[in-house]
């Protein structure tokens, strides 16, 4: 069964009422035809079902690297898209919402039509590169409360941080004193400068931003940097 996050689509870009219909069918099809193979996944040049559509495949059989597949099936999809925004990028789904497969826990990339567990991150840096998480969510519409990862992955993420928080391996920054440690590879401050800028200096009256992971699932008062507004939110919310 398919949900949406919705948030107020914006304007300046062309919608077809009967694409918007059939894109909000697409997980519901894409998991069955999934099904069907086994979980294979069909390659979009020659039509073959294989485990994994990787750069050993697409040389091989097409003589080209994974870049090069990947905008020649960009190419191919633009006919497909939802909509286009005012730069001329095409896009799957509607502005302003995140649309979700709950049978398959994935929710679908705004960019490219796939279904992905995290749209964000890695999925972004190599698949469509010169995109950052902030220029998304700016470019589709996306409010601060709306993650781009799927419902039970979040889920899962957010218990084994509690699992570590007790267990100490990971200091709570508004929780006990005892047990914190600074791990450089997590800390927010070093992994996303930009959103520990944006930490409330006020409100926030325990935080030590040094020992802040940037997977903590801790509400903490952010405030935006342009136009001052204040609000709670999760740290691995706006970081996802």
């Amino acid at each position: 069964m398919r949900s949406m996050q919705s948030a107020s689509a914006g304007s300046g870009v062309r919608h077809d009422n009967e694409s918007i219909e059939t894109s909000g069918r697409r997980a519901s099809d894409s998991a069955a035809s999934r099904a069907r193979v086994g979980g294979k996944v069909q390659c979009r040049l020659c039509g073959q079902w294989l485990s994994e559509v990787g750069s050993r495949h697409v040389k091989r059989a097409h003589g080209i690297t994974l870049a090069e597949y990947y905008r020649a099936v960009d190419e191919k999809r633009a006919a497909d898209a939802d909509g286009v925004l005012e730069d001329g990028t095409p896009f799957f789904g509607r502005l302003g919402e995140m649309v979700y497969d709950e049978d398959e826990d994935k929710i679908q990339c705004h960019l490219c039509g796939d279904w992905f567990k995290w749209v964000g991150g890695l999925h972004l840096k190599y698949r469509h590169p010169g995109w950052t998480i902030d220029e998304y969510r700016r470019a589709f519409k996306l409010n601060h409360s709306q993650v781009t990862m799927a419902a039970a992955s979040r889920q899962i993420l957010r218990a084994i941080a509690v699992d570590r928080l007790t267990a100490g391996q990971i200091g709570s920054p508004l929780g006990d004193r005892r047990g914190l440690q600074h791990v450089p590879w997590r800390s927010l401050v070093e992994r996303r400068p930009d959103l520990a800028a944006e930490l409330h200096p006020t409100r926030n009256s325990k935080l030590e931003p040094e020992r802040l992971g940037v997977w903590s699932s801790e509400r903490v008062w952010w405030r935006c940097a342009r136009c001052g507004r204040e609000w709670q939110m999760t740290v691995m919310g706006r970081s996802a």
